[in-house]
């Protein structure tokens, strides 16, 4: 499935989005193209309709494009990722609410009065609680994230390097496998 960034209907892009998931078997592979941003909203809708997916449904995602802010969310969101050699991530700053988070004072979710904060912002904060869930955020502010430090991250893997994760769920199984014990003669 081809996410277009630049689409401004987000309608279009949830129907896309929806019909892609609802024809899938197994796996998806989501190729972000366009511009690296989004409106926070349209960011969240997407985001959300990707983390309702099937639990079954494993999606990988691959930017063709570099990715700021709320366009990362739906790449964060799969399963496996790549991105194009030359790309990179960035969470912007966010002002007062990230510092006093990143400070133990704040929390991303708190009521705020309608005149003291933008909606933009108010949604930039939501966006930034969701990618605190994937990245450290309040140390990545403002920087770009480029492949090395995306697989540093431990965000994207080489073609070489086995999925730790993978391998470690795969061990689970066999390592609750009952083992018949010798009851002691009497």
């Amino acid at each position: 499935m081809h996410l277009n960034l630049a689409e401004k209907n987000p309608s279009r892009l949830l129907t896309s989005i929806q019909n892609a998931i609802s024809e899938c078997h197994d796996s998806l592979t989501l190729e972000l193209l366009g511009p690296g941003v989004m409106l926070p909203d349209t960011a969240l809708m997407i985001f959300h309709e990707f983390r309702k997916r099937p639990t079954w449904m494993s999606i990988h995602a691959h930017s063709h494009t570099c990715l700021m802010d709320g366009a990362i969310l739906p790449w964060l969101l799969a399963d496996t990722r790549s991105i194009r050699p030359d790309a990179w991530i960035q969470v912007s700053e966010a002002g007062a609410f990230l510092h006093d988070f990143a400070c133990g004072r704040g929390d991303y979710s708190t009521a705020v009065l309608a005149a003291e904060e933008t909606a933009a912002d108010t949604d930039t904060r939501t966006i930034h609680r969701l990618l605190d869930e994937f990245l450290p955020v309040s140390e990545i502010a403002g920087l770009r994230l480029f492949e090395t430090d995306l697989s540093e991250l431990g965000l994207i893997r080489g073609e070489a390097e086995p999925d730790t994760l993978a391998e470690l769920f795969a061990a689970k199984p066999a390592a609750l496998k009952k083992t018949k014990r010798k009851t002691p003669r009497k």
